[in-house]
């Protein structure tokens, strides 16, 4: 999600900026001062101080974990915690934040205005909101700065900390929702929690996964069913099962090691044995899985809006790959076109394997690199591996580190827990939109990837290390992130070398046959891998040799041949 996404749900789409606090700027000066600058903004409109508001947009408060008994702040590890401990807290609370923002000590949260609403109206529920989550007492002014999201805090020049939003739900609020709201009564919000329930359930989910968790980890199963199964039980661990005609209790709602609540049935007449919120209705209402989600998030007010934009991209990408870029981007199509079945699987399996999103533009996905290859049908996945690593090198896919601090916690948890359940072979993928300016970038670097002579035969981290360096290789491989290459293998080196000092140019066929004249051990691997670190020290160019070269260099063989050649010498013809 973006800052303009937040600034225009909010309703405020070019707010008054500060940077350092004190000085004014504009919304355009904010890329040259990130990274360096304190960047703050004033969610309400009318001025920087209290009394020029004209407009109240919001309520907010400020939860900070403070510093220690030194005055120092605390390490993230124990800012974490608090972070963690707050956000339960407000999945708990019946009005559900129309914002969070993550900051570097705590969370800053919104929730939005739907009408006017007078100034007493508002500083008596913001006051309330900062007693109930025990927030920062000084933010409770309507003219209040807070921080700007997408922004970096640089309290700590050396440890800065990249301000975003974490969820956006877009949700306005009227006075009559909030009204319940007393500072001298805010302790008792929390038990009263039927008189606020549409309230309570009302989000909006934007990826299925969030969705999932939520209704299978947060919704109490067991009050769920009493509410709109008529179950009549009170003790969660021993009840009357719903799902046949039970005399004596043989059910029981628990939660599972994941934290999943689950029904169970003990009795061996019942057909239906264990299963969590989605199952149980699947059964009892006789629903499809969609349905019966559909049916659940009808009964607590949810919504689930699909991924659709992301959906959309991952289409025209097909359309793209299959119309496009063979005439528009030709040396693209020349590294990728023996891929492009692996691709195009790639982005099937994307459009329904989406479960996390934080913009239009970046999504990601998981698959298992068997499934992958048994729905190309093949045996082997080392292949459908290799593809998808030449296709991350061409920029056509990334591979997402797992354990990346930019993938989001709950959604690493989800990836590995697959892979203790099923196998070790599994990867996150994000896949670009194809754009123009996209694709313009990977034909420049897909005519690198031809003068250096990569190809996918013994493609594997040496390669791309030897020939881009070890950062593009740990992102292609990322598990085998920091291998240690070999050194450079000097007698090929030099071999090269001496040939295009003899020839001024060279083929694999001349440097085999210099091998064997010269009784040297030949090694097609050590050639490949070691080939584009050469090209690059010797100034070298990969090129298919024209009517013109073939004079120039007396080359007399049938056909035009791929040659090595000085790049200074290509250019110039």
């Amino acid at each position: 999600m973006k800052r303009t996404d937040f600034l225009n749900a909010l309703g405020n789409a070019s707010p008054i900026c500060l940077s350092n606090h004190n000085k004014i700027i504009t919304l355009n000066d904010i890329e040259s001062l990130n990274g360096t600058h304190e960047l703050h903004y004033i969610p309400n409109l009318g001025g920087t101080k209290a009394d020029e508001i004209t407009q109240l947009k919001t309520f907010f408060i400020d939860l900070d974990s403070g510093k220690d008994k030194n005055g120092d702040y605390f390490p993230l590890s124990k800012v974490s915690e608090y972070k963690e401990q707050k956000q339960k807290q407000l999945e708990a609370f019946p009005i559900y934040p129309s914002a969070v923002i993550e900051t570097r000590n705590g969370l800053q949260v919104y929730w939005f205005i739907g009408e006017p609403i007078s100034r007493d109206s508002w500083q008596r529920i913001e006051n309330a909101l900062i007693a109930y989550f025990n927030a920062d007492i000084k933010v409770k002014s309507p003219a209040n700065q807070m921080r700007l999201p997408d922004t970096f805090w640089v309290k700590d020049k050396n440890n800065p900390f990249y301000c975003k939003i974490i969820s956006l739900h877009k949700r306005s609020y009227f006075k009559k929702d909030l009204d319940f709201l007393d500072i001298e009564k805010i302790s008792s919000i929390k038990l009263n929690p039927e008189k606020f329930k549409k309230i309570l359930t009302s989000k909006t989910f934007y990826n299925y996964q969030d969705l999932f968790d939520h209704i299978t980890k947060e919704v109490d199963l067991f009050q769920y069913l009493r509410d709109f199964y008529d179950l009549e039980a009170q003790n969660i661990n021993s009840f009357k099962c719903i799902a046949h005609n039970d005399n004596n209790p043989s059910a029981s709602v628990f939660k599972s090691k994941d934290g999943i609540w689950l029904y169970s049935c003990r009795a061996t007449s019942c057909d239906f044995k264990i299963g969590n919120i989605i199952q149980v209705v699947q059964h009892l209402s006789k629903l499809p899985r969609h349905l019966a989600i559909q049916k659940i998030c009808s009964d607590l007010g949810l919504e689930f809006t699909e991924d659709a934009e992301q959906k959309r991209i991952l289409e025209d990408n097909l359309k793209v790959i299959k119309d496009d870029i063979k005439y528009s981007h030709p040396k693209l199509y020349s590294v990728i076109y023996r891929y492009i079945p692996t691709l195009t699987v790639l982005h099937y399996l994307a459009m329904d394997n989406l479960v996390y999103a934080n913009n239009e533009d970046e999504f990601l996905f998981t698959g298992s690199t068997r499934y992958l290859a048994r729905m190309l049908g093949r045996h082997d996945k080392k292949r459908t591996g290799e593809d998808l690593s030449f296709l991350s090198l061409a920029k056509m896919l990334k591979k997402v580190d797992i354990e990346s601090d930019t993938v989001p916690g709950r959604y690493r948890d989800m990836v590995m827990r697959l892979k203790r359940e099923n196998e070790r072979y599994i990867n996150t993928y994000s896949i670009p939109a194809y754009t123009l300016e996209h694709l313009r970038k990977c034909e420049d670097f897909a005519n690198v990837i031809i003068e250096k002579g990569i190809r996918k035969i013994e493609f594997c981290y040496a390669t791309v290390a030897n020939a881009f360096g070890s950062e593009l290789a740990d992102e292609i491989f990322p598990q085998a992130k920091n291998t240690v290459c070999k050194d450079l293998d000097m007698n090929l080196y030099n071999v090269v070398e001496n040939l295009i000092a003899q020839k001024s140019y060279v083929t694999e066929k001349i440097i085999r046959e210099y091998y064997k004249e010269h009784h040297l051990l030949w090694s097609k691997k050590t050639y490949i891998r070691q080939m584009p670190i050469i090209i690059t020290k010797l100034g070298l160019i990969k090129i298919r040799t024209n009517k013109k070269l073939k004079e120039q260099y007396g080359i007399i063989s049938s056909g035009y041949p791929i040659i090595f050649i000085k790049k200074e010498t290509a250019l110039a013809n």
